[in-house]
């Protein structure tokens, strides 16, 4: 107990000091996007459907995630073929296409593309949609831009997302036994 009040009387006196010094320590690591996928778009008329897209465009491994709906919100009856097409904004490559595979859902109808990012860059990312009742027809297109961000910690990415939940956690815990053995003198 008395190396709990000892830690606890450490962290109150000095704990703007302590803060400043993590933000600090861990400030060069803020740079980009890490974690989970973003939206990039959300419920976009895109044809007859509506559609939303995902990404988490990482240097090395990129990742897009294509929901489609009806215009009811249900999953559209005749599935579309769908492919993703990405290239630099300074065209100094060739455009890259991407064919989708098709993830299980009950709602709605899910893909997800793959292709790979060399380097830090803002990307053209297109999605073309064929019917294929209807193969003659010009594809619908959709396109947006991403930038690609340097790829996660791996195993270090739960331990620097747990951090702050954690840090305010002990100090909350530090703070009730404190109030609390004040209660009890």
């Amino acid at each position: 107990m008395k190396a709990i009040q000892a830690i606890s009387c450490f962290v109150v006196r000095r704990s703007r000091r302590l803060v400043g010094l993590i933000v600090v320590a861990i400030s060069h690591l803020c740079h980009g996007h890490e974690g989970p996928p973003f939206p990039v778009v959300i419920d976009q008329s895109f044809g007859e459907q509506a559609i939303s897209v995902w990404a988490d465009p990482d240097i090395g491994e990129a990742t897009f995630y294509v929901s489609l709906n009806d215009a009811d919100g249900r999953r559209p009856r005749i599935p579309p073929r769908l492919r993703l097409w990405v290239q630099p904004k300074s065209g100094r490559l060739l455009p890259v296409l991407c064919e989708a595979q098709v993830l299980p859902s009950r709602d709605s109808l899910q893909f997800v593309f793959q292709t790979t990012f060399d380097q830090r860059d803002y990307w053209v990312v297109r999605i073309f949609q064929e019917l294929p009742s209807a193969p003659d027809a010009r594809p619908i297109e959709w396109s947006f831009e991403v930038e690609s961000t340097p790829p996660g910690y791996d195993a270090w990415d739960l331990l620097i997302y747990l951090f702050p939940f954690a840090f305010f956690g002990i100090m909350w815990i530090v703070t009730f036994l404190r109030r609390a053995q004040r209660f009890q003198t």
